[in-house]
């Protein structure tokens, strides 16, 4: 085998192993109501502790139509440039600037592009400019205080994934090793 196929292997077979950890199919009540106490509270006590409880989109008017929370999915569907991806960039850009780690996942847009995308939600630059070659110094200047601003952001962007299942892998990754909570993809 090559190491890639070695690595490939090792990989799915921690998949699987974190899958099984986690996997309970079948629910009694009594557990399925325990489920929904634990849940409520870790709600309650991040509430307490001034945490997010959703996710939290540019406008709290949005944030309540979308409540997103963790472990739950919410498809945003509509045609090509309805705005899906500024959404998400919103959504993402705001989760990570109050302290929530949120993993952003694209299945086609390099990390350079999506990051762009993410950044100009909230920097004032010309982003068809900067792509076609033609930044300015102000948009560059922006650009690095804005770098400089959100270096410690909890913002997690991974490299385009071909399959369903490579974007399962990183989003159960982000979550095992960073905690992410919320994630797009």
């Amino acid at each position: 085998e090559t190491p890639e196929d070695s690595a490939a292997q090792l990989v799915a077979e921690v998949g699987d192993a974190l899958a099984a950890a986690e996997a309970q199919t079948v629910y009694t009540g009594k557990q399925a109501a325990r489920e929904m106490v634990d849940y409520l509270e870790e709600a309650a006590k991040r509430r307490a502790a001034g945490g997010l409880v959703g996710w939290k989109t540019s406008a709290d008017s949005l944030t309540e139509v979308m409540p997103l929370l963790p472990g739950q999915m919410l498809v945003i569907a509509m045609r090509s440039g309805g705005g899906k991806t500024s959404v998400a960039c919103n959504g993402a850009q705001f989760t990570a600037a109050a302290g929530e780690p949120f993993g952003f996942h694209s299945v086609e847009m390099p990390v350079a592009e999506l990051n762009l995308r993410l950044t100009s939600r909230v920097v004032d630059i010309h982003e068809l400019d900067l792509l076609r070659g033609n930044g300015s110094d102000t948009d560059f200047a922006l650009l690095n205080e804005y770098a400089a601003h959100i270096a410690g952001n909890p913002l997690f962007i991974t490299k385009p994934a071909p399959t369903v299942e490579d974007v399962e892998r990183k989003v159960r990754h982000l979550y095992a090793v960073h905690g992410v909570r919320y994630q797009a993809v």
